[in-house]
């Protein structure tokens, strides 16, 4: 899926309100993005208090994938299922497939990887090493990146996947630093368990996918010898995409 589409949208045009249901008891006019209920009586108030609510979800109307990917890691935090996705100047329809409204949930799909490079953060995390590019093998076993994941790093020290653990366990093996970029790259043995939500064409990585929605769930240095990484081909066939 290419989320760019959901989030660099033009200016949504205008539209008027309309009237979705009205009696002489209470009112419901739908306007752009919104819905305003007017309730004439006691009746109506009654009504509304205990057969006709409307509860409005939490939203956010976003202007990048990382403002999109913060709305979707907060909700997931705050126990929801996940996320409904939508272009805002398209109508919402229920019950079938339109190209432009997209359910996002957490998967259950996880591969093995190895941390080539890292950024250090910035402000609570500034010093330590906390967004990592991850790499997976080909069919000759050379490593590709396959995109950068920095979600499940925590800063609480002593825990099992804290930026001050993996900043101690990468540190020694810093091969070199691009001075323009500050990107630090490092000998590939620090093996890391990412879930993630999609899979999308990209550019910029070297195996031409990058992970959509990465999160770090294990680290896997201990049991996992780098030619055990998951290859391109595995990656491919969970998405059922062509090698």
């Amino acid at each position: 899926m290419d989320l760019l589409k959901f989030t660099q949208t033009k200016k949504e045009d205008e539209t008027s309100s309309k009237v979705i249901f009205k009696n002489t008891h209470i009112e419901v006019i739908e306007s752009p993005y919104s819905y305003k209920v007017t309730v004439y009586d006691e009746i109506g108030l009654e009504a509304m208090h205990n057969t006709f609510q409307i509860s409005p979800a939490k939203y956010k109307i976003v202007k990048s994938i990382e403002e999109l990917e913060k709305f979707y890691e907060e909700s997931v935090k705050d126990k929801q299922e996940g996320i409904m996705i939508k272009v805002l100047n398209k109508p919402y329809k229920a019950g079938k497939k339109v190209g432009y409204m997209y359910k996002m949930k957490p998967t259950s799909e996880d591969i093995d990887v190895v941390i080539v490079a890292a950024q250090r953060g910035v402000g609570k995390r500034g010093g330590y090493f906390s967004s990592f590019y991850v790499a997976i093998q080909n069919n000759q076993g050379e490593l590709k990146t396959i995109g950068k994941v920095g979600s499940g790093v925590t800063e609480s020290e002593g825990d099992e996947l804290s930026i001050q653990k993996f900043t101690t366990l990468l540190t020694p093996l810093i091969e070199k630093v691009d001075s323009k970029t500050g990107i630090t790259y490092f000998k590939p043995e620090i093996i890391i368990q990412v879930s993630y939500q999609d899979l999308q064409e990209s550019q910029t990585t070297q195996s031409k996918y990058a992970l959509r929605f990465p999160k770090v769930v294990a680290l896997r240095n201990k049991d996992k010898r780098l030619e055990d990484i998951t290859t391109l081909d595995e990656v491919l066939a969970q998405k059922n995409l062509p090698s």
